[in-house]
């Protein structure tokens, strides 16, 4: 089930780029781009921070639109008290990572945006992979799930020499966590911001 998941959204990109591959504008003609993007991610249901890293590669769908095939990666490590009379404490860990679909909607071609030019609104779907270890807590978890995450959120890209690309954006998402030991349909909201640097292929 996970392969063939990956599987559709590796050809889901492909398929899509193919279909637009003709009498797309781009920038200066070029319609194709890398992109490495850190960021990081606050939960909304506490305090933790989480550390996010993607690449991904993006193809230019219209004046308006470009899609990108993105690998992420992000993890995060702490630990806490929860019984500050007996001094108990917990550690917390985990690993993710996923791949996915970003869809780029840019503003009106007539305020300057072209894509992948200019101010964007941004829709992600992921399927991922984590990794979770908890010690404490009267308990000790370390277990292996797969998660679906979806995204909404904004950015702006500028184009430096012709060539550089340089990313602006946050994201407003949330997952829902499955076939693991701590809680079926388990599920975390986040905001996370970054900036990116990448480069304009062809």
């Amino acid at each position: 089930m996970k392969n063939k998941i990956i599987i559709l959204l590796v050809l889901s990109f492909l398929t899509i780029q193919h279909l637009y591959s003709q009498n797309v504008p781009g920038y200066q003609g070029k319609k194709l781009w890398v992109e490495y993007n850190p960021s990081i991610a606050l939960l909304t249901n506490n305090i933790d921070l989480y550390h996010m890293q993607a690449i991904s590669i993006h193809y230019v769908l219209s004046r308006n639109a470009s899609l990108g095939l993105l690998f992420e990666y992000n993890n995060a490590n702490f630990a806490g008290i929860y019984d500050v009379f007996f001094r108990e404490s917990y550690k917390f860990k985990e690993d993710n990572i996923a791949l996915g679909l970003r869809l780029n909607l840019y503003a009106n071609s007539n305020r300057g945006s072209l894509a992948p030019v200019g101010i964007y609104n941004i829709i992600d779907l992921k399927y991922g992979l984590a990794n979770i270890k908890l010690e404490g807590l009267d308990e000790q978890i370390d277990t292996k799930g797969s998660y679906v995450e979806f995204g909404w959120g904004m950015g702006e890209r500028f184009i430096l020499k012709d060539r550089i690309v340089l990313n602006f954006f946050f994201v407003i998402g949330g997952n829902i966590l499955f076939d693991n030991d701590i809680e079926e349909g388990f599920s975390e909201l986040y905001t996370s911001g970054g900036v990116g640097i990448g480069f304009l292929l062809k």
